[in-house]
């Protein structure tokens, strides 16, 4: 939209606050296998990025290397608890997004690079949590 276009500066300013925040903590949510809201603020965050990213890469080009490493280090201080997986799997989609397109082919191709998605990215999110045995033990066909 145009108006996301005159003000995109502005815009990104802001995204990468949510996604840095470092202050403190907002309040447990009361199921403790929910994200909070800090969590859910930062899911959606990287939903527009990918959005935007996926529908206007020229316009988000300048903004790309900044935001994938930011989603990146967003991405490995994810814990492996359920609560986490909403944001988790976001982060995923939104790197997995910048592989597949043709143009960000070189952020990803150095094998340390490669190294570090396996081993501190796929590796660690393919384990069974204790939650994932006990909902296959109740419901096997889920």
């Amino acid at each position: 939209p145009e108006y996301f276009e005159d003000n995109i500066v502005q815009w990104m300013e802001q995204f990468s606050i949510y996604l840095t925040y470092s202050g403190p903590k907002p309040l447990e949510p009361a199921m403790k296998d929910e994200p909070d809201s800090l969590e859910r603020v930062q899911a959606a965050v990287i939903e527009n990025l990918n959005l935007y990213a996926s529908k206007y890469d020229e316009e988000f080009k300048p903004f790309l290397s900044d935001f994938t490493a930011k989603i990146w280090n967003l991405l490995l201080t994810v814990g492996y608890k359920q609560k986490n997986d909403i944001l988790a799997t976001t982060c995923i989609r939104f790197l997995t997004l910048m592989v597949s397109m043709q143009s960000n082919r070189s952020l990803f191709s150095e094998e340390a690079t490669l190294r570090q998605i396996i081993e501190n990215i796929v590796v660690p999110n393919v384990k069974l949590r204790e939650s994932d045995e006990e909902l296959f033990a109740d419901n096997p066909s889920d």
